[in-house]
Order: C-alpha cells, then structure tokens, then sequence
C-alpha cells in the first residue's frame, strides 16, 4: 500500500477516534443530548483494517 493511503487512512482512523471521544465527553457533562457518530465503525463503516499496513 502506498505511503499517502496508508497516511490518510490513519488520519480518518484517528479522526473518527478523537470525534467520538469529544462527543462522548460532550453527552456526559451534558452539554449535548446524544452523540450521533457513535455507533460508526472504521472497520466495518468505512472498511478501514488496523494493523494490516506497513
């Protein structure tokens, strides 16, 4: 896998890991009602594999 995909995979994985962690704080000190990214998966959602790369 070229290095620029293998990048921009990383960036959407770790993206969608610090969004989801930032609503989740955000529904706990209620300062919003739910968080709508939860149930999102980079595996099965956006079909991005952890590990696989190099």
């Amino acid at each position: 896998m070229e290095k620029r995909t293998k990048a921009t995979l990383d960036i959407a994985n770790h993206t969608l890991t610090n969004t989801k962690q930032m609503l989740k704080r955000g529904v706990r000190r209620r300062l919003i009602t739910s968080n709508p990214i939860a149930n999102i998966s980079a595996t099965e959602d956006l079909r991005i594999k952890t590990g696989t790369c190099s």
